[in-house]
Formats: C-alpha cells, sequence, structure tokens
C-alpha cells in the first residue's frame, strides 16, 4: 500500500539526517573534526542526492507536498478468444516527486559523488529504495572515516 510505502519513506528522511546531527553532536569536541566536519558538510551542499535528501526531509517537516508519487497501473482489459481476458499494466515505479523548500525547487537526484545514477533510477524501479540505498552506503562510509580519522588516529 501508497501509504505504508510513503511513512517509510519519510521516516528514512528523518533517521538519516538525524545520524549526521548526532555525528556532529558526539564529535564537536574533538579537534580533528573541524576539517573532517567541512568536507563533509561541503558534500551534503553540493552532491546531488545528498542534497536532495536533506531538503526532501525540510520538505516533509515544514509543509504538507508530497514527495514520492503513487504508481499509477493504468491497468487495461481486453477480452480475447471467448471468455479470456488479455490485462497489460504499465512497469511498476515509485518516483521521487521535485520538492521545494524556501522557494527553491530540488529535483530528484541523476548523480551522486560524481556517478550518473538516472539507470538506476528508471521506471520500473522504486526509486526511494535505490536512493536510500546509496545514501545509507554514503553515512555508513563516512561514519567509519569519523571513527579513523578522528577517534582512532594518533
Amino acid at each position: 500500500e501508497f501509504a505504508v510505502f510513503d511513512s517509510i519513506w519519510r521516516e528514512f528522511l528523518q533517521k538519516i539526517d538525524r545520524i549526521w546531527n548526532k555525528t556532529q553532536a558526539a564529535m564537536h569536541d574533538h579537534p580533528r573534526w573541524p576539517q573532517l566536519e567541512s568536507e563533509i558538510n561541503r558534500l551534503r551542499n553540493t552532491d546531488p542526492l545528498l542534497l536532495y535528501l536533506r531538503q526532501a526531509r525540510n520538505a516533509e517537516e515544514h509543509s504538507v507536498q508530497s514527495i514520492a508519487a503513487d504508481w499509477n497501473a493504468n491497468l487495461r482489459l481486453s477480452q480475447v478468444e471467448g471468455n479470456r481476458i488479455h490485462a497489460q499494466w504499465d512497469p511498476w515505479n515509485r518516483s521521487l516527486l521535485p520538492v521545494k523548500n524556501r522557494g527553491i525547487t530540488y529535483q530528484p537526484p541523476r548523480d551522486h559523488l560524481g556517478k550518473n545514477i538516472a539507470g538506476a533510477t528508471e521506471v520500473g524501479a522504486a526509486e526511494p529504495i535505490i536512493v536510500a540505498e546509496l545514501a545509507l552506503q554514503f553515512y555508513k562510509d563516512t561514519l567509519n572515516r569519523v571513527v579513523d580519522e578522528v577517534l582512532t588516529k594518533r
């Protein structure tokens, strides 16, 4: 059901942002933190996927706009040979929608970390799931960097 899918997507947006906020709060006193924090914040402000997620979370939090599209199967039935029925429908798809925050519209991402991801988000794919997986990998790698470069580096 779309309502469940939409609710989970909205929860993901909130939690992924919270991970970063908690990381910043935990690291703020470490002397090696400011340089890494600056680098990561620069990515969060310029990478299309990371920027879109932040703005989608802001739009979700501060507005009532839709941030993911429901699937319209466009079901078509036709009778063939006696009592037989032929069914056709459009490919399954869950698309992200552009989000507007503070008067600026942010398009769903087609690039991440310098790589084109448009092919992975074509019709027939659950775009929010693909974007979420890429974001989770980014933040997992980022947290590992924080541990390696801030907490364990001597």
